[in-house]
Parts: structure tokens; C-alpha cells; sequence
């Protein structure tokens, strides 16, 4: 990711310091230790001078999980490129309670998307089934965008008990997805 001026984005972190002798598991360990953004920076900087260096590669594992969705797919990507798809940022964030549902949703998303993981299928069930019926248009809206194909099934999981299936009913009434909003009434009663 470049910058206004071209730079690589991080560039800055390390401005003119001289990396010859750096430690490089050393440093990627203290920036693990701290604020997950300024080891973002740390090692987006690092990685533009030892591009899919295995130990950046197992920072990226372990940092990935903490950013905000479009930083833990980055280095998703590069994780994957990497060979490690198994061991893939963006499925942990998908798959982890303590964060709110709009960022599970959109991790799993795109792993369902973009990068073909089907583990994005059961984060995004379990997502829809701890999603709050006042957040369903929300949802709704920004899964048509990120993967429609996906709708169905976020219904399908959000809608798993009958208080739960009339709120999403309403809300795709109010979406104009009045076909869908009948079946879901009809199977309710």
C-alpha cells in the first residue's frame, strides 16, 4: 500500500534507521507487545524489506486478528501467498466472539468471497446467529454488497428463532425483499 509521496506504507516508522543488524524476532516481538496498530506499522515497514520473511509470516498470524478487517486481509493475503492458508488471519478474526458482529461479518465475507475459504460460511452463520434484530437492515445492506451470495444464508442463520425470524421478516419488508419476507412469515406460522 503506497502513501501520497509513493512510499510504502510504514515507511516512515523507520524513517532512516539502519536495519543491517536488526534483530528482526527480537523487534517483531516488541512490537507484538505493544499497541496492535503501531505493530502494524512496524511490520508493514519491515515487510518491505524482507518481503515474505517466515518470521514476518508468523507476526502476520498473530497480529492479523487484532487490526480492523481490511488490515487483518492484507495480511491474510500475504499469509496465504505464503502457504499457510490453514493458519489464516482473517478465519480467526471471523470466527472470534469478542468482536463485534459487523467485523465477523465482513471477515467472513470475504473469506466466503474473494478468498473461497468455506470456513468464511460458518463464521458467517455463527455471526448471523449472535447478530442484534436491530442491526439486520445494516447487515443486510452491507452483505449485498461484499457477497450477495451470502444473503440467504445470513437470513437463514439470523432467523434461527421465531421472535428473531419476524424481526428479519420487517426488516426485508422494509428492504423491498417482500417475497422473501412472505416465505420467512409463512414458515414462522
Amino acid at each position: 500500500m503506497t502513501g501520497r509521496t509513493g512510499t510504502h506504507r510504514g515507511a516512515g516508522v523507520l524513517g532512516e534507521f539502519d536495519t543491517t543488524g536488526l534483530d528482526l524476532t527480537w523487534t517483531l516481538g516488541e512490537a507484538l507487545a505493544g499497541r496492535p496498530e503501531d505493530a502494524d506499522e512496524v511490520g508493514e515497514a519491515l515487510w518491505g524489506l524482507h518481503p515474505g520473511d517466515p518470521r514476518l509470516v508468523a507476526f502476520a498470524v498473530q497480529l492479523g486478528p487484532q487490526l480492523d478487517v481490511s488490515r487483518a486481509l492484507e495480511w491474510a493475503v500475504r499469509v496465504r501467498s505464503a502457504g499457510h492458508a490453514d493458519r489464516c488471519p482473517l478465519v480467526e478474526l471471523a470466527h472470534d466472539p469478542r468482536r463485534p458482529v459487523a467485523d465477523r461479518l465482513r471477515a467472513a465475507a470475504l473469506l466466503a468471497g474473494p478468498l473461497r475459504d468455506e470456513r468464511g460460511r460458518e463464521a458467517l452463520r455463527a455471526a448471523a446467529m449472535d447478530a442484534d434484530p436491530d442491526d439486520f437492515a445494516q447487515y443486510l445492506l452491507e452483505l449485498d454488497v461484499l457477497g450477495p451470495a451470502l444473503l440467504p444464508e445470513f437470513v437463514a442463520a439470523a432467523s434461527g428463532e421465531r421472535s428473531r425470524a419476524l424481526a428479519m421478516a420487517d426488516v426485508l419488508d422494509d428492504l423491498g425483499a417482500t417475497e422473501e419476507a412472505r416465505i420467512l412469515r409463512e414458515h414462522e406460522s
